[in-house]
């Protein structure tokens, strides 16, 4: 079986075939690091349980 990699690019959005299918190759960038308060407040919505209704 010959094994081939094939990918175009549309709207600059990389697509790879996938058997009969095109996927996005999508990555996930590093987010920056959270200030101090936005660390506080992470942490009190973790230890409270926050969920919204």
């Amino acid at each position: 079986m010959i094994n081939f990699h094939i990918q175009i690019i549309w709207q600059s959005t990389r697509y790879e075939l996938v058997g009969d299918y095109y996927y996005p190759c999508l990555t996930v960038e590093k987010s920056p690091p959270l200030p101090k308060y936005g660390r506080l407040r992470q942490r009190y919505l973790r230890e409270h349980e926050y969920s919204a209704i």
